[in-house]
């Protein structure tokens, strides 16, 4: 029984190999899986389930599964797939601005303003409350603040920031970040303490 799910799982993973497209990039790396998306600007292919995505300009060639060019594989999948709404297409569409935003949203300062601009106003005293919610308009400093960030970043700095920010790493960055700096500043204080001791 053992042997028989050897050569099964054998075979699954030869047969998956045997109908891959590979995309073969200008760094000199080879990635094998099934392209699900292909533009002018950009490649999508699924690699054991997880989309990876390559700018054009970074493509030396692509050989498509069973020798068909892979504009043509691409086609030839279900519609469904070809015209699914993807993360970077919705992207791709945003002006650099839209990007900016959804930047600030990603990497949590949208929410991290919210909650001080919510504490400024719960402490303040009552009469003063509705003004500074005028004033503190949350969408209104975020478009203030856009240009500051599309003066050092081009739109395909921001997709990739996104794209990295909405990763399951990207995620755990914006989680351990603090805590690295805290405990950073704390061995700091300790090194300093022992050293002027």
């Amino acid at each position: 029984m053992k042997n028989i799910l050897m050569i099964v799982c054998f075979l699954l993973a030869a047969s998956s190999h045997a109908f891959a497209d590979t995309v073969y990039l200008k760094s000199g790396r080879v990635v094998e899986g099934n392209i699900i998306e292909r533009s002018d600007r950009q490649i999508k292919i699924d690699v054991n389930g997880m989309t990876l995505t390559y700018y054009m300009d970074e493509v030396d060639r692509v050989d498509s599964a069973q020798g068909a060019p892979a504009s043509q594989a691409v086609l030839g999948q279900d519609e469904r797939i070809a015209t699914m709404p993807s993360q970077g297409n919705i992207y791709s569409a945003l002006s650099k601005e839209g990007l900016v935003l959804k930047y600030m949203e990603v990497t949590g300062v949208k929410s991290n303003m919210q909650k001080t601009f919510a504490d400024i106003v719960d402490a303040a005293p009552e009469e003063k409350k509705a003004d500074l919610r005028q004033v503190l308009n949350l969408d209104e400093v975020l478009r203030q603040l856009a240009p500051v960030y599309e003066q050092y970043f081009s739109e395909r700095d921001l997709q990739e920031l996104i794209a990295f920010y909405e990763s399951d790493v990207g995620r755990k960055l914006l989680r351990t970040a603090p805590l690295i700096l805290k405990d950073s500043m704390d061995k700091s204080l300790e090194y300093f303490q022992g050293k002027l001791d």
